[in-house]
């Protein structure tokens, strides 16, 4: 599923990691207002996301 919203997206556009530690939090809700739902709904509660590098540089 792709919402675009959410940790990993906000990771890769500001190249930096993102540490979230209550997605049921009225914070998560109006940051991410599809993700943070669904990830709850796929019992997700807390995430760490760090921006992907290429294997190559």
């Amino acid at each position: 599923m792709t919402l675009g919203e959410g940790p990993g997206t906000e990771a890769l556009g500001e190249d930096r990691p993102v540490l979230v530690s209550a997605l049921r939090g009225a914070s998560s809700l109006l940051r991410w207002p599809a993700f943070a739902p669904a990830a709850v709904a796929a019992a997700r509660t807390r995430l760490s996301v760090g921006p992907r590098q290429p294997l190559w540089a």
